[in-house]
């Protein structure tokens, strides 16, 4: 299970350096950044899922952090 994980997490960290860095070639620092910080989370919460921790939460807090950041990228 360990190399599951380490795996995953490789496989990941590897793609959002790649897709950080064409953001970035495109002059979009704002988008890479926030970029970044979501697929951490994924990251992390997807390491902790394939190592069988459960966090039983409401989605409030998530959708509170979340929205206003989805909110601003949509605005035209």
């Amino acid at each position: 299970m360990i190399v599951k994980i380490i795996a995953f997490v490789a496989v990941l960290v590897c793609w959002t350096f790649y897709i950080a860095k064409s953001l970035l070639h495109k002059k979009r620092p704002k988008t890479a950044a926030v970029y970044c910080c979501l697929m951490a989370l994924c990251i992390v919460e997807g390491a902790l899922y394939l190592a069988d921790v459960y966090f039983p939460f409401s989605i409030a807090p998530v959708r509170f952090f979340f929205e206003p950041i989805g909110k601003k990228l949509l605005t035209p």
